[in-house]
């Protein structure tokens, strides 16, 4: 599996369902593929939501320069490495309960997938954060205030690369704070849906109506503009991400 394939397959299931916009969550490696097929496709996505996530997989490349040899690596040795930085050390049941449940359904991925998966982690990504075409308003970064799995300076880019986003900080949640804190999760999830909602209805509206200052031109100029190509996002080519 490579991004482009990813990114291709990910457009393709959102195009199954008919869905022509939607709002992306993302947690850590998935944050930044959120990011990245926003970048692939930003006419498509009209808000993320970034959990405990990061900009670029450079951490993980120097960390890990055996990665070429993921695909010789025995099945469970293959799968205990995918789940052993995640592990929680420490008294709150519910962190205790979350770890337990990624490393059960980790366990359940098919050897040549989670090779893929590890393989892309571990491999510099296609995302430039500097050239991102979604509006830092329609982003919300969701972090927790306790450890997890990776340093903080690499979840802290995030905050760096998109200074106008919203920042919610979870007293504690770990790395699966949607499983281990779902309440606090839930509340800063709906309140990002609800903001993103009334920003798009509120763009839309401002769209539709013309001013009273261009109210005779835009009247004029109906019949024509009508006849004209709608403005799309830009995207990048499926080239670019290989």
């Amino acid at each position: 599996m490579s991004f482009t394939s990813l990114l291709k397959g990910l457009d393709l299931l959102i195009e199954r369902l008919k869905i022509s916009k939607c709002h992306m969550l993302g947690e850590g490696f998935g944050g930044y593929i959120a990011q990245c097929y926003a970048q692939y496709r930003p006419a498509k996505v009209a808000s993320l939501v970034l959990c405990n996530s990061y900009c670029d997989l450079s951490h993980f490349v120097d960390s890990s320069p055996w990665t070429g040899m993921l695909s010789w690596m025995p099945d469970m040795l293959m799968k205990r490495f995918l789940v052993s930085d995640l592990r929680y050390i420490g008294p709150e049941e519910d962190f205790i309960k979350a770890y337990k449940f990624v490393s059960l359904h980790s366990k359940k991925f098919d050897t040549d997938d989670l090779c893929s998966r590890l393989t892309l982690q571990y491999t510099h990504g296609p995302l430039k954060p500097k050239e991102f075409p979604i509006t830092d308003e329609a982003i919300t970064i969701v972090d927790t205030a306790d450890p997890i799995a990776f340093p903080d300076r690499v979840r802290l880019e995030v905050h760096k690369y998109y200074p106008g986003a919203k920042e919610v900080t979870l007293q504690s949640g770990g790395t699966f704070p949607f499983l281990s804190r779902p309440d606090a999760f839930n509340k800063a999830l709906e309140d990002h849906l609800e903001a993103n909602t009334l920003r798009i209805a509120s763009v839309s509206q401002s769209q539709a109506t013309p001013s009273s200052s261009n109210a005779e031109s835009a009247s004029s100029t109906a019949s024509t503009t009508a006849l004209e190509p709608h403005p799309t996002s830009p995207s990048i080519a499926p080239e670019d991400f290989s």
